[in-house]
C-alpha cells in the first residue's frame, strides 16, 4: 500500500504486508493493495475530520483498504 502527500510538505510511504503485520518500507512490496495520493491540505483535513465528503482524492485498489484509509483520524500537534 502506497501513501504519497504533495505539496509544501511531500512524503510517501509503503506499507508492507509481512508474517508480522503491516511494516513501513522504503519501497513498494511486490504487490500494491492500495494507493491514496492527496496534497499537504487534503492529509491534514483528513485526519482532523474536516475534508469535505464531496472532496475527491486519488485512490487506487482494494476499495476495503482505502475505506480504512479514509476513516483514519489523528491527532496533531507538538509534544511538549
Amino acid at each position: 500500500m502506497t501513501i504519497a502527500i504533495s505539496g509544501p510538505v511531500a512524503r510517501t510511504w509503503h506499507l508492507v504486508a509481512t508474517a508480522a503485520g503491516w511494516q513501513y518500507r522504503d519501497e513498494p512490496g511486490a504487490r500494491q493493495a492500495a494507493q491514496l495520493s492527496l496534497t499537504t491540505e487534503q492529509a491534514w483535513r483528513l485526519l482532523t475530520n474536516n475534508l469535505p465528503t464531496a472532496e475527491r482524492l486519488s485512490t487506487a485498489g482494494d476499495h476495503a483498504i482505502i475505506g480504512v484509509l479514509l476513516s483514519t483520524r489523528a491527532i496533531i500537534g507538538s509534544p511538549k
